[in-house]
């Protein structure tokens, strides 16, 4: 029972197996294709639904990220971090933290003050139990309401993987500015599928958003770069550094 794709930002979309590929359609963990079902709740769910789906989703997702080698993701994005902030005392916020793979990859590389925040409480117990983070916040990043943070808390703030419908916006951007220290960075990255199939995540619209935020005085540079996501599939994501001001 499938319905064509939108590819603008319309939800009510049933993304099928075809669609996907058959790269996509490898990774069945708990007799379900979890990359497609994240997908089809991103464009089908309400917020609380999408909040329920990944919170439920914490008992295998670690499972999955193995299956479709989502750590060479977080090796990457880590690899970054550090070369933008080698110091290993830094405040590092992990925003959309997921199972912690992020905050383990950063914890291998020596810092010791990372913080770990995700809107599913699923996911936030997973992390706790596995000690990775020095504290774990449950929370939304959303453009429209302050998170419980304090303006310049942290030098670095990053996020890997979670731009997307239903997800993470570019319209957060100003948020995750704004919890981070003046001369701080934000880093994120947006997998290639989100950068090809809707507009609202490609280089152009990307880079716009990007601009408006030099503009506003929010942040003085950003660059942008590619790296490897998903090492069972290859495929890349479009990682951005901006410098706050």
């Amino acid at each position: 029972m499938a319905t064509q794709r939108n590819t603008a930002q319309s939800r009510g979309v049933f993304v099928t197996d075809a669609e996907l590929g058959g790269s996509y359609t490898t990774a069945h963990v708990g007799g379900q294709n979890v990359r497609q079902s994240m997908l089809n709740v991103s464009f089908q769910g309400t917020s609380d639904q999408i909040r329920e789906y990944y919170s439920g989703l914490a008992e295998f997702y670690d499972e999955y990220c193995e299956s479709v080698g989502k750590e060479s993701g977080a090796h990457n994005m880590a690899k970054i971090i550090e070369r933008v902030q080698p110091s290993k005392n830094a405040r590092i916020l992990d925003v959309a933290c997921g199972n912690g793979i992020l905050g383990e990859q950063l914890k291998t590389l020596g810092y010791t003050d990372v913080d770990g925040l995700d809107f599913a409480q699923g996911m936030i117990d997973l992390c706790k139990s596995k000690g990775i983070f020095t504290n774990c916040i449950c929370a939304s990043i959303d453009p429209d309401k302050k998170t419980p943070i304090p303006d310049n808390t942290y030098d670095v703030v990053c996020m890997n993987g979670s731009m997307g419908v239903g997800l993470v916006t570019p319209k957060c951007l100003p948020e995750l500015t704004r919890i981070a220290k003046p001369g701080g960075v934000v880093v994120f990255n947006i997998t290639a599928y989100w950068v090809k199939t809707v507009a609202e995540f490609g280089d152009e619209a990307m880079a716009a958003n990007l601009r408006v935020l030099v503009r506003d005085g929010l942040w003085t540079t950003w660059v942008r770069e590619e790296h490897l996501y998903y090492k069972a599939t290859g495929e890349k994501a479009v990682a951005y550094i901006g410098t706050v001001a």
